[in-house]
């Protein structure tokens, strides 16, 4: 197998990058299709830390090496001098040393760079009528600076209106596809001219991106200012589709987990790696963090207690508290009042996950600040975005009316980190140990850690349905075909109707006004009684209900079988059931790895 060039080298390993091979196969057939006028400029949106920079890194080789349709380019924000002149230089030469070297099959070009001499000789040798009109253009505005003993606003922002549209001008004069790839969008707000001046980047962009010769591809590691202030209003409101990235699936974030325990000679059981997956929303980077402290903290992840320690040790002294303690203080020294902005953290650290924040929630938390009456109803509203714009903070109605909190169990758990150490002035061992105590207090029994195992494989596999008829004999223990839906949302939850009891259902599938209802039992050595089917039925009705569904579809899943009576009643209310090797079985037809081995 040969070895990889990298043009841009990603920062995870090919044995630890796992359950993004349909977002790169997405990326690429998308960047290919551009051959064909098919594909519109596409902004890539997710919370931090999600992989979308190795993404972009993955695709830009794999298009460079792997075929010829499209030329594409990569650039990132990330570290560049934002004074414009600056960056236009950067921009233009980065785009135009990439083009050459694929259009030249020489990447040479690309590693070394080249004169703007020899740039000019090799456009006119490749007869490239739009690579020498950007090139000269770029000569004569390169004259213009040189006149001038500073450089006025005409020249400096021609050079970067040339640079940012550049890939257009030359895809369009030239008859060539160029695909653009851009990393860390939302710091092209921040441009500015040598005197400070806005020189409007965003709006060079609506050109540039509206080319279905060029399209262009964006990320960014602030999800809410790349969606509210850059393609929610101005120049490049409606210039993008959208493709929302989440965290990795449960079942392949535990995967990731063991991986790296491989690669590390670590140990990790299943029901921990399932675990970790659920504590860190399937986030790849709280994953390998946690990992890596465990093997500095020389322990086996085989049960709770030593997951509990490392996820504390590394909120409190580790890789998360110092990539979140940035984003948090980024947000905290923007503000005109540093002791304000970080007692609004604070502050924020005692609500639940599921908290919303109304405008009588944001009064009432300057008030405990003792400022309230400093600031109007809009000063306020505004303080909140600048939380959702710094991605701790969701906003959930336009103009600041209402938000939530974000969608990240570990963000959130830092945050009252955070407020002991930096607010209550413990020390990092006191916060860990307290945290260490506090996990203690949540822990199970293993054998639910199995329980939750079989039910992530399970959901995994409804989310992969898409409307198949199966023979029902094989895997559901019925005469009858099955039709799997392709469901809108799959989840556990926690259903109530007034009067009745509330239920919990392990997994519910939903398709407009249909709904799988799934029971999962992981028992070792037990087989579930007709007493517990009767009961799973109850709880069917009760979330029926509750859902205002007109169909429910109920599957009973149980590791060591059904009694001969529960068979028998199940048969005859039509509720499916299986076993572990039917769930195996079917498992094994969507592609999916068969059941762990847990005892």
């Amino acid at each position: 197998m040969s070895k990889t060039r990298w043009l841009f080298r990603p920062n995870c390993p090919d044995e630890l990058f796992t359950d993004r091979e349909d977002w790169l196969k997405f990326l690429y057939q998308q960047a290919v299709e551009a051959k064909k006028l098919r594909t519109t400029s596409t902004a890539l949106i997710g919370l931090r830390r999600l992989g979308k920079t190795e993404l972009f890194r993955r695709v830009h080789t794999k298009l460079f090496w792997e075929q010829d349709e499209v030329v594409p380019i990569y650039f990132t924000f990330e570290g560049k001098d934002l004074v414009s002149k600056d960056f236009a230089e950067v921009y233009l030469r980065n785009f135009l040393h990439q083009y050459i070297a694929k259009r030249t099959n020489n990447i040479r070009y690309f590693q070394e760079g080249a004169s703007l001499e020899k740039l000019l000789s090799l456009s006119q040798e490749m007869k490239d009528e739009g690579l020498l009109m950007v090139l000269r253009r770029y000569k004569k505005l390169k004259e213009i600076e040189e006149e001038q003993s500073t450089i006025g606003n005409y020249a400096e922002n021609s050079l970067l209106e040339l640079a940012i549209n550049a890939p257009r001008y030359i895809a369009d004069e030239s008859e060539v596809t160029v695909v653009v790839f851009v990393d860390e969008f939302q710091e092209v707000i921040k441009i500015r001219n040598s005197n400070g001046n806005d020189p409007n980047a965003v709006g060079m962009y609506q050109n540039a991106v509206e080319g279905l010769t060029c399209p262009h591809f964006i990320t960014g590691s602030s999800m809410t200012l790349i969606m509210k202030d850059i393609l929610e209003k101005g120049p490049l409101y409606a210039r993008f589709m959208r493709e929302y990235i989440r965290g990795l699936e449960k079942v392949h974030a535990a995967e990731l987990a063991k991986r790296i325990a491989k690669v590390n000679g670590m140990k990790i059981s299943e029901e921990m790696a399932v675990h970790l997956a659920d504590r860190t929303g399937g986030n790849p980077f709280y994953i390998k963090a946690i990992m890596n402290q465990a093997r500095l903290l020389n322990i086996s992840l085989d049960v709770p207690k030593e997951l509990n320690e490392s996820i504390a040790t590394d909120l409190t002294k580790g890789a998360i508290y110092s990539e979140l303690s940035q984003q948090v203080d980024k947000f905290v020294y923007e503000q005109n009042d540093l002791g304000l902005g970080r007692r609004i953290i604070f502050y924020l650290s005692e609500l639940p996950e599921d908290a919303i924040i109304t405008h009588v929630e944001m009064q009432d938390i300057l008030s405990r600040t003792g400022r309230l009456e400093d600031f109007t109803a809009m000063e306020i509203r505004s303080m909140f975005r600048r939380l959702a714009r710094a991605d701790l903070l969701e906003e959930l109605l336009p103009g600041g009316e209402s938000f939530s909190m974000i969608r990240d169990p570990i963000l959130n758990e830092f945050l009252k980190v955070y407020k002991r150490i930096e607010g209550d002035k413990k020390t990092p061992d006191e916060v860990k140990d307290e945290k260490i105590i506090e996990y203690k207090k949540k822990i199970k029994q293993i054998d639910e850690y199995k329980g939750v195992v079989a039910e992530r494989f399970i959901e995994l596999l409804m989310m992969k349905w898409a409307n198949e008829e199966v023979d029902g004999g094989s895997y559901f223990n019925t005469d009858n075909k099955v039709l799997l839906p392709r469901f809108n949302w799959t989840k556990g939850k926690r259903l109530s109707l007034p009067g009745f009891r509330e239920v919990q259902i392990d997994i519910i599938g939903k398709k407009e006004l249909l709904a799988w209802l799934v029971e999962s039992k992981y028992w070792i050595g037990k087989k579930v009684s007709l007493g517990e089917v009767k009961e799973f039925e109850e709880k069917c009705k009760i979330a029926g209900q509750a859902l205002e569904i007109e169909e429910a579809v109920c599957w009973f899943f149980s590791k060591e079988g059904f009694t001969q009576e529960a068979e028998e009643y199940m048969k005859e209310k039509g509720i499916l059931y299986s076993d572990h090797d039917g769930l195996n079985r079917l498992l094994t037809e969507f592609g999916i790895r068969r059941l762990p081995d847990m005892v």
